[in-house]
């Protein structure tokens, strides 16, 4: 991970691009690329990723989440990265939406599940729609 740094510190831009990096070189090989997208879900949890919102442009490792979520049918990490908000967060949101309508159960019940925790986590005060949209999630028969 030298990328021609001097330094053994890296920016959090250079760590997204060492991650971005890593991506491009593995993609397709899941012995790196489930370990790394497990270490991307610890970081959008911690809010570590949320610390660079302004400074990174998440574009394109959003688009690789986006293709691994499809393979994997597993959207925690998609739905963690809604919280970088704005045009990202729309895209995300139009996916999770598509994923609801999946033709199969099991991604529709994971995906709802995946909402639902992401909605109770980042409402401070409920409001009547948040509590509305959280009622569908949990009682649809997906």
């Amino acid at each position: 991970m030298d990328g021609g740094h001097s330094n053994s510190t890296l920016t959090m831009v250079e760590f997204g691009d060492e991650i971005m990096n890593i991506i491009e070189k593995y993609e397709g090989q899941d012995r790196v690329i489930v370990p790394l997208l497990e270490v991307l879900d610890m970081l959008v949890e911690s809010g570590a990723l949320l610390l660079m919102e302004d400074e990174y442009d998440f574009a394109p490792m959003v688009r690789f989440v986006r293709r691994q979520t499809l393979k994997c049918k597993d959207t925690r990490l998609f739905c963690g990265l809604c919280g970088l908000g704005g045009k990202i967060k729309n895209a995300i949101l139009i996916e999770l939406l598509r994923l609801l309508v999946h033709q199969f159960p099991k991604v529709r019940r994971t995906t709802a599940d995946s909402m639902y925790l992401m909605l109770s986590g980042s409402v401070e005060e409920p409001t009547p729609e948040s509590e509305q949209v959280g009622q569908i999630l949990v009682n649809s028969d997906w």
